[in-house]
């Protein structure tokens, strides 16, 4: 009980607001830049696990709570950081992963679902500045496996304003 306490804290600081777009990172970022804030990451395209509009160029592994999750960096057809997508490590820690974003965020929309093979579900952050979506592959009690994919409330397709334009930072 006591290690599934912690992990749920823990992934809530995955989808928290101190995590504005994803943790080290901030929409925009050239992959230079992604890779600077983490040099362990590793370059190189990965199109089975790119989306349209966003081409996975980093990858790397993430530990928060005792747990290894595996991190995927996409970038829009401009270079710049649009999607991030984070993936339990352990298919069984898939459940804990969705329980302690619907702590922080609720249910979520509900997009497609397909009982025990597909379920998809979406949550606007706009604390954090992210909208979440889940794809999860299997029965919710024990999917084969899961993935929250963080990109831009507007879509993967658009980086935030330059600074100094309304919606930046400054």
């Amino acid at each position: 009980m006591r290690h599934a306490l912690l992990f749920a804290a823990a992934t809530v600081a995955l989808a928290g607001p101190a995590s504005a777009h994803w943790q080290y990172t901030r929409w925009g970022m050239s992959p230079e830049e992604v890779q600077a804030a983490n040099p362990a990451l590793r370059a190189g395209e990965d199109r089975h696990h790119s989306f349209a509009g966003s081409l996975v160029r980093l990858s790397g592994t993430y530990r928060e709570g005792g747990r290894d999750f595996v991190v995927r960096f996409g970038f829009n057809g401009e270079n710049r950081l649009n999607t991030v997508y984070v993936q339990p490590a352990v298919p069984r820690d898939c459940r804990r992963m969705v329980a302690a974003v619907e702590a922080r965020l609720g249910r979520g929309t509900p997009r497609s679902q397909i009982r025990n093979i597909l379920d998809i579900r979406v949550w606007q952050d706009s604390a954090a500045g992210n909208q979440l979506q889940l794809i999860a592959i299997g029965n919710m009690r024990a999917p084969q496996s899961c993935t929250i994919r963080y990109h831009p409330p507007e879509g993967p397709g658009e980086p935030d304003p330059p600074a100094g334009k309304p919606g930046s930072d400054i």
